[in-house]
């Protein structure tokens, strides 16, 4: 079964498909949200817009985050998420030791890959996991920090 995520996932550079022309198999790559290529075969080219349907996604997601062992990693975690290290800290006591936070797709992710990369125990909204199963490898999501 395909997923959204499946469009861009088989778009990735370079890979292999089959020329409207010609009909014979040519390599195509992509740059960012765009494609263009040229078949190898007959010389037959083909450029356009590539915009999967996460990146048109406006659905607010949640990241729930628990609470850092150390006051190192609370200090790193409200730099990415853009709180004072007061007010998080609040949160986590007002939420007992978890804290969920609503972003649309792109900025759920990022902040997802980052808090994970400093060692802070998270975790994604299943829901946007099912929706997107392949959200995860996605090139264009450029993590922070």
């Amino acid at each position: 079964m395909k997923t959204p995520c499946d469009e861009c996932y088989e778009r990735r550079q370079p890979h292999k498909d089959i020329c409207p022309k010609c009909g014979k198999e040519t390599f195509v790559t992509t740059s960012a949200m765009s494609i263009a290529w040229e078949c190898t075969n007959c010389g037959w080219g083909l450029s356009g817009g590539l915009y999967p349907q996460a990146c048109n996604e406006t659905t607010q997601y949640s990241l729930y985050i628990r609470r850092p062992d150390d006051t190192k990693k609370l200090a790193i975690l409200a730099q990415i998420l853009n709180m004072k290290i007061l007010d998080l800290n609040q949160a986590f006591n007002e939420s007992d030791g978890q804290v969920k936070k609503s972003l649309e797709i792109f900025k759920c992710v990022e902040q997802y890959k980052t808090i994970l990369e400093h060692g802070i125990e998270c975790s994604l909204d299943p829901t946007l996991l099912r929706s997107f199963s392949r959200i995860l490898d996605c090139p264009y999501i450029i993590r922070s920090l």
